[in-house]
């Protein structure tokens, strides 16, 4: 009779090839990059709208929370997506 091969598979970390691991470790790291640089981005036209705002002195409430809704949907998409977690 053959015998089960059960139990005696090597750990996920071993079956991976180093060259997936590392193409991996690139995506996660070109994520993180691209978060970076689009909160900087995001931030950076969601300020120029409120000096817009100041100087003109006419609100205009729909696109304040239009933009301000995305503001805060690209924090909460970056804090619980693992890929931008080291």
């Amino acid at each position: 009779m053959r015998r089960s091969r059960m139990g005696t598979r090597a750990p996920l970390k071993d079956q991976t090839s180093p060259l997936l691991l590392r193409s991996i470790l690139i995506f996660r790291f070109a994520a993180r990059l691209y978060s970076i640089f689009y909160f900087q981005i995001d931030f950076l036209f969601f300020s120029s709208f409120l000096l817009q705002q100041r100087l003109s002195h006419t609100p205009s409430l729909s696109f304040f929370r239009f933009s301000f809704s995305t503001f805060r949907l690209d924090i909460h998409l970056s804090e619980t997506t693992p890929v931008f977690l080291f």
